[in-house]
């Protein structure tokens, strides 16, 4: 990908926001923030979100694409609940995803720091290309 290795070679990082990619297209991103109404319902490695997502309940439909399926997962336009077994409204859905999310960022950041910090140099963390 020329946008990657562009990125790479001058040590920039790029932003993009991209609408409905196909699965062969969002796995060219390394990583990928999910928001759902202004708020982090997954910030990580592209490739890990079928797994976190399978982590809380909501595994990516066999032949499905995950980039699809967290979309849907956090969509609640039509999001239906099944209130009548008390299942939680679509806000209720909403702070539930992000406080799943607030508890697995908090768990990974006591667990698995950059070696980086370890030896007190963020800067090095912040050099480091993009994809290593």
């Amino acid at each position: 990908m020329a946008v990657k290795r562009l990125a790479t070679e001058t040590n920039t990082i790029v932003v993009a926001t991209i609408h409905q990619p196909a699965w062969e297209t969002f796995v060219l991103f390394d990583n990928l923030l999910l928001l759902a109404q202004g708020q982090v319902v997954y910030n990580g490695p592209t490739v890990t979100i079928d797994e976190y997502l399978t982590s809380l309940g909501h595994p990516t439909p066999r032949h499905g694409n995950p980039a699809d399926h967290a979309m849907a997962l956090v969509n609640t336009e039509f999001y239906s609940s099944n209130a009548a077994d008390g299942g939680p409204s679509a806000v209720e859905h909403l702070d539930q995803l992000v406080a799943r999310w607030n508890e697995h960022s908090k768990a990974e950041s006591r667990n698995q720091r950059p070696s980086s910090w370890a030896k007190g140099s963020i800067e090095e963390e912040k050099r480091r290309p993009l994809g290593q």
